[in-house]
C-alpha cells in the first residue's frame, strides 16, 4: 500500500520529532478532532480579523461592524454551552478592537493567503510544502508575513517558522507579480494579542532560521522516505496525542531530534532571546537570497 504523505506545514512539523507520532496523526489520521476551547477562541479571532481587514471586501474596514463580525465568528463554531461562548466573545471584543485600532495604518495586501511549493523531484517522490498566512502586509518595500497568535505564552516554534519562511521565499517572485511590487526583504512576524490588542510582536528574518532549516530539511527527508515508523522517545512525548498508549514513561528523556528542531525560544527563555538579539538582527535584502539558501531543494531517494 502506498503511503499518502501530507504537505509539510507549520502546524504539522512538530510531529516530525517522532516517526510514530507523525505516522499516527498525519498518515493514519487517528487523532479525533475534539473540542478545545483555546483553539476555538483562536480560530474565531482569526476569522473576525480576516473579515475586518480583508482588502478584497468592498466595504472600508472602518465601516465594518466589529461586534457583529466577532459574534458571527464565534456562532459559527461548536461550543458545549452558551455561557462559555459568550465569555469568549466578551474576551475577544477588546482584543480584536484594540488590535485593529493599533494596526489601522497597515497596508494589508491579502488575508488568509495560502501558498505552496515542492522539492524538485517529480511523482510520488516529491515533497510538498504549504502554509496559510494570516496576513500579507506591505511595509515600505518589505513583504511582511504575519501570523496572529492568541496564546498567553509568547513562544515561537523554530521548525514552524522555518517552513513558513521556505514557503514565503519560494513564492516571492509570484508575490511580486501579483502585487506589482519589487520587495526588498521578507520578514516573518508573530503578533501575540491580549485584551489590550498587540501584546508582543516577534520579528524574524532569514538569518534567524537558516541554521534550523538545515537540520529540519534533513529530518523531513528522513521521515518522508521512511517505510517503518518506530517510536522515538523524547521531551516531545509530553505533547504527543499517543503518549499514553505508546511509551508513557518516556517523557523524561530528550531526543537529539527534539533538541535540533524544538522551540526556537520559549516563554521562560527570555534571556536567550535577548542574547540572540532576534528582534533586532539585520540581514541583507532579498536580492541576495537564493533558492538553495532557503529551500535547499532536495530529492527523495527512491
Amino acid at each position: 500500500m502506498e503511503l499518502l504523505f501530507p504537505s509539510v506545514t507549520p502546524s504539522r512539523v512538530g510531529s516530525l520529532a517522532c516517526k510514530r507520532w507523525f505516522y499516527g496523526e498525519h498518515i493514519l489520521k487517528l487523532v479525533p478532532q475534539e473540542f478545545y476551547r483555546e483553539r476555538n477562541f483562536g480560530s474565531a479571532v482569526h476569522t473576525a480579523i480576516e473579515q475586518l481587514t480583508d482588502p478584497s471586501i468592498p466595504m472600508p474596514s472602518a465601516k465594518r461592524n466589529v461586534d457583529t463580525i466577532i459574534r458571527d465568528a464565534f456562532l459559527g463554531l461548536a461550543y458545549p454551552d452558551t455561557d462559555m461562548r459568550e465569555a469568549d466573545i466578551t474576551r475577544a471584543v477588546p482584543m480584536v478592537s484594540n488590535y485593529l485600532l493599533q494596526q489601522k495604518d497597515l497596508a494589508t495586501l491579502a488575508t488568509e493567503d495560502y501558498a505552496g511549493c515542492s522539492t524538485s523531484s517529480s511523482g510520488p517522490s516529491r515533497i510538498r510544502f504549504g502554509a496559510r498566512f494570516d496576513a500579507l502586509i506591505l511595509r515600505g518595500t518589505v513583504l511582511v508575513i504575519r501570523d496572529v497568535k492568541t496564546s498567553r505564552y509568547h513562544s515561537v516554534y523554530g521548525a514552524s517558522a522555518s517552513v513558513a519562511f521556505v514557503v514565503a521565499t519560494s513564492n516571492l517572485e509570484q508575490y511580486q507579480r501579483r502585487f506589482d511590487t519589487l520587495f526588498s526583504d521578507v520578514v516573518l512576524e508573530y503578533a501575540f494579542l491580549d485584551k489590550n490588542g498587540l501584546a508582543n510582536l516577534v520579528k524574524l528574518k532569514v538569518d534567524d532560521i537558516g541554521p534550523l532549516w538545515t537540520d529540519l530539511k534533513a529530518r523531513i527527508h528522513e521521515v518522508y522516505t521512511s517505510v517503518e515508523f518506530p517510536a522515538e522517545p523524547g521531551a516531545h512525548c509530553r505533547r504527543c496525542p499517543f503518549r499514553n498508549a505508546c511509551l508513557p514513561d518516556a517523557a523524561d528523556t530528550q531526543s537529539a531530534t527534539y533538541r535540533t528542531i524544538g522551540p526556537l525560544r520559549t516563554h521562560a527563555d527570555k534571556s536567550a532571546m535577548r542574547r540572540t538579539g532576534m528582534r533586532h538582527r539585520s540581514v541583507a535584502s532579498v536580492d541576495r537570497i537564493k533558492e538553495d539558501d532557503i529551500l535547499g531543494v532536495f530529492t527523495r531517494e527512491k
